[in-house]
């Protein structure tokens, strides 16, 4: 009766148990390469490399891992309500009484899309605070070995108190104009690529092999972030700037940029993107369909 009890739950849990246990070790394994993608995006490094090596001659491996805690924290809650707010709302686009299309892009991509990027908007609500006070837990060094008058804090709870001190709640979503359509764009064709990888790939009682699950959730992490990635510079760029005193609108923001650098600065930090995306979105997969379907064979 004992272990009939946490069989059951998980048993009926399984998508939540699945989407922590990717999430956790999925962020793990990414972070590094977000943080560096980050400086990249707001500071001018010479090259991805010059990053790497000045991250971590002034702060250590630490420096790599700035601003995790509140990620790991926050980010299998989120994944969790993410993938159940997503699955609810893919069985109800892909529905027949819904949707009677024949063509697997009407019938698989275009619903899911829609469930993804309905679910990355809805979450972007609860996401976007976290995000910028992560990005800046990750630039707080830099700005500060630059000699850049910038506030700092030495905790997360200090940078939330100070933000909303210095630039009330609304201040703790510094950005959200381009979060949030970035989410739906990025969170939709993610979760729609990865449905259409996972639709013509080869299964086993419904459960795509361990090869369609990396390869699908690598090709659609990195897909779907070449495609949002010059809004996601955009973002951190408005983000960096929160605090200046002279700071410039968005609209200035992007033009400074072309400027400066033209195309290439709004792909500044890709690279280093691709080398997160590809192997840490197709763990996120294989881990989150492994579990998935190990829970759901449980029986009391």
């Amino acid at each position: 009766m004992e272990a009939e009890i946490p069989i059951n739950f998980i048993h009926k849990n399984s998508i939540t148990v699945a989407a922590t246990s990717s999430a956790f070790f999925s962020v793990l394994a990414g972070y590094p390469f977000d943080s560096i993608k980050t400086r990249m995006q707001a500071f001018k490094y010479p090259n991805t490399i010059s990053c790497i090596k000045s991250t971590y001659y002034y702060e250590g491996i630490a420096g790599f891992y700035r601003g995790v805690v509140p990620l790991l924290a926050t980010s299998t809650t989120l994944r969790a309500m993410s993938w159940n707010l997503y699955t609810s709302s893919k069985s109800v686009l892909v529905h027949p009484e819904f949707n009677n299309s024949n063509g697997v892009l009407g019938r698989v991509m275009f619903p899911c899309f829609l469930a993804g990027g309905f679910t990355g908007v809805t979450l972007s609500v609860l996401a976007a605070p976290i995000e910028f006070i992560k990005v800046q837990r990750q630039l707080q060094q830099v700005h500060a070995t630059s000699g850049a008058n910038q506030p700092t804090a030495n905790s997360l709870g200090s940078w939330f108190l100070r933000i909303v001190r210095e630039k009330g709640f609304r201040g703790l979503y510094t950005g959200y104009s381009i979060h949030a359509p970035l989410e739906f764009l990025g969170c939709g064709s993610y979760f729609g690529l990865y449905e259409l990888f996972k639709y013509y790939g080869p299964s086993n009682n419904g459960v795509p092999l361990p090869w369609v699950s990396l390869a699908g959730g690598g090709a659609a992490g990195a897909l779907s972030w070449a495609l949002v990635f010059p809004m996601d510079v955009i973002k951190s760029l408005i983000q960096k700037e929160a605090f200046a005193k002279d700071r410039l609108a968005a609209k200035q923001l992007v033009l400074q940029r072309f400027q400066e650098m033209g195309i290439k600065g709004f792909y500044r930090g890709l690279s280093m993107q691709m080398m997160r995306s590809v192997p840490v979105h197709s763990l996120n997969f294989f881990i989150y369909e492994t579990v998935l379907a190990y829970c759901r064979q449980l029986k009391a």
